[in-house]
């Protein structure tokens, strides 16, 4: 059943993009998940799913509440739920195809001060090519 959990939820992924932008793969996604959940299954069908330019990042071990139009009250990725649903929550970012080229464009800038001390989990990559 994980797998089945897993292939909806690149597809629902997959399927969102390409109703924004046309393009299958995202330009990045940020996914949390329930620290119980083996999320590498998950990336292992993102990373041959997706394009190699869609930006994957994210963390394995928080508590994120969501709640959408579909299903309005909150839930949360929270130790012992079961499902893919509930285990992960992904944060999708794709291009506006209605856009002009130039307009709407995604950009990430990331920068660290000097007085910035890292706090929290580790992040590990889980994929480079």
């Amino acid at each position: 059943e994980q797998g089945h959990g897993i292939d909806k939820f690149v597809m629902d992924i997959s399927d969102y993009s390409v109703s924004v932008s046309g393009c299958k793969s995202p330009e990045a996604i940020i996914m949390f998940a329930d620290s119980q959940a083996d999320m590498k299954p998950a990336l292992q069908k993102m990373d041959c799913a997706f394009s190699k330019r869609t930006v994957i990042a994210g963390n394995e071990g928080c508590n994120f509440r969501y709640g959408s139009i579909k299903k309005p009250s909150i839930t949360s990725t929270c130790p012992g739920r079961l499902g893919l649903a509930d285990d992960a929550v992904a944060l999708v970012f794709v291009r506006d195809k209605s856009k002009l080229n130039g307009l709407g464009q995604i950009e990430f800038h990331f920068s660290v001060g000097t007085g910035v001390r890292p706090m929290g989990p580790t992040y590990k990559v889980a994929s480079a090519k």
